[in-house]
């Protein structure tokens, strides 16, 4: 899996029991359109270009959108979930923001104004919904109109052992995922580290260990103080790199054992470039 750590500072109105870390990392080649980060309270996750939950509101999918209503975010089009000043969290027809007017009519015994549904945010999680109540028109007991169940929707890869690693899929989502690249240690305690691109020859390379002349490699094959040959690094097991020296040769040295040993951030950069443009409105 190839990704980059992009600098940025995250910038948007204020989630409901949500909050996102700077660090993002971005997928590239097969992995394009993947975006990686910390978030709580659901930990590190991996979304396809997704930086918050999305809202099922009864029934149909609410998106987030990235700007400030009274200091939130907001979802949907169309039909919207957003926070008002007067009313707290509302789901209207009407445009985001918009202050929805209720009012009572002691002579008619009945509520006048617009038609809009107040609730609380359900909590964070899978399977958490909560329902919004109908106000305005709707208040009224002849109305025949329903609250609205909202439940939030996060597709989503999740890893359950930090950062670097496996991400497993959750609502929906299928295949595993992997952040960083995997490296393994020798049984002398050296470091092999997985480059994140293959070379010309179509082979990664490990660190120390490299593929040349249908051989893998510690070391330069016919060096006067020896070499080692072995195998490719494997995920299950352990590949031994069998000590080598020339015939005449006297270099004594020992054989290296190499096992998988985690998932870890690679040293390989790419340049980005960062800058601003006008928005027109």
């Amino acid at each position: 899996m190839s990704f980059l750590q992009t600098p940025t500072t995250v910038r948007m109105p204020t989630v409901p029991g949500f909050y996102i870390s700077d660090n993002i990392w971005t997928g590239t080649g097969k992995d394009a359109g993947l975006i990686a980060f910390v978030c709580s309270p659901y930990g590190a996750v991996m979304t396809k270009n997704e930086l918050c939950y999305s809202l099922n509101i009864d029934g149909s999918t609410a998106a987030p959108v990235y700007s400030s209503v009274n200091g939130y975010i907001y979802w949907g089009t169309g039909r919207y979930l957003y926070y008002s000043s007067t009313y707290g969290w509302i789901i209207s027809n009407k445009f985001p923001g918009y202050e929805p007017q209720e009012t009572y009519d002691s002579e008619t015994k009945k509520y006048e104004g617009d038609l809009f549904w107040s609730g609380t945010m359900p909590a964070l999680g899978d399977g958490a919904s909560s329902m919004f109540e109908p106000r305005g028109t709707g208040k009224n007991q002849d109305s025949g109109i329903s609250p609205l169940e909202v439940k939030p929707s996060f597709p989503r890869w999740q890893s359950s052992s930090g950062v670097f690693g496996e991400y497993l899929p959750m609502e929906g989502n299928t295949g595993e995922k992997y952040l960083g690249v995997p490296q393994w240690q020798g049984d002398n305690k050296e470091l092999f580290t997985r480059s994140q691109a293959q070379d010309s020859s179509g082979h990664y390379t490990y660190g120390r260990i490299y593929y040349s002349g249908e051989t893998w490699l510690i070391g330069e094959q016919g060096a006067e103080d020896g070499w080692w040959e072995g195998k490719e690094p494997q995920m299950d097991g352990t590949v031994v790199f069998h000590f080598k020296t020339l015939p005449e040769s006297e270099a004594i040295g020992e054989n290296i054992s190499v096992s998988f040993k985690e998932y870890v951030a690679g040293t390989e950069t790419a340049s980005v470039f960062l800058g601003e443009v006008a928005i027109w409105r």
